[in-house]
């Protein structure tokens, strides 16, 4: 792989995980609510289902998606039940430390991507994109899934972050309930209308 198709890689992963998506909506929801440093144990379990559907992606199972329709449309369906019932949850956490509602867990975010179609497309067209023919595959796979996690790490830790700050803003509860609700909206929609067009 050339350091230009690795740039354009890169690029490719930036303008991707840098759009809202069900993780970055929901890292910005945690945040605004419960604030960056109780968010960061959903934001690692983020990153660690990120780099397990890109690896998964890189040793074939994004193929076997694509081979397979009835198994995309399975992980479809539980995919937007997960992403749903998260939203819920988002949408009705409120930031206190004494409420039944918390903040979601590690193992809630390293669910999130495995579950989520749309993680899988992307890592199926940026392999399908720039790995190049001709070349070692394993050494070009492995470069391409360390520059997307990367940007992956930048991406959702700059929405967790976004929410933190919102969440100076947001001190009275009316209005973190709304912004918590819209971000549950969006977080569904994100995942609904692509799944509608296709």
């Amino acid at each position: 792989m050339s350091w230009e198709l690795l740039g354009f890689a890169a690029l490719f992963g930036l303008v991707l995980m840098a759009t809202p998506g069900p993780a970055n909506l929901s890292l910005m929801a945690v945040s605004a609510s419960v604030g960056f440093q109780r968010a960061r144990l959903y934001l690692f379990g983020i990153w660690v289902g990120g780099f397990l559907v890109t690896a998964l992606v890189g040793l074939g199972v994004g193929a076997l998606l694509q081979a397979q329709p009835l198994l995309y449309g399975g992980l479809q369906l539980v995919g937007f039940g997960y992403i749903a019932w998260l939203a819920w949850r988002l949408a009705h956490l409120d930031g206190s430390h004494g409420t039944t509602h918390t903040e979601p867990s590690f193992w809630a975010g390293a669910a999130l991507h495995p579950l989520n179609p749309k993680a899988y497309v992307m890592n199926v067209t940026a392999f399908a994109s720039f790995i190049a023919p001709g070349m070692a595959y394993d050494a070009q796979a492995v470069f391409l899934g360390i520059t997307l996690g990367l940007i992956m790490i930048v991406c959702t830790t700059t929405w967790a972050l976004g929410g933190e700050m919102l969440r100076h803003w947001l001190t009275q509860a009316r209005y973190a309930r709304v912004v918590r609700q819209v971000l549950a909206v969006a977080m569904v929609a994100s995942v609904a209308i692509p799944m509608l067009l296709v």
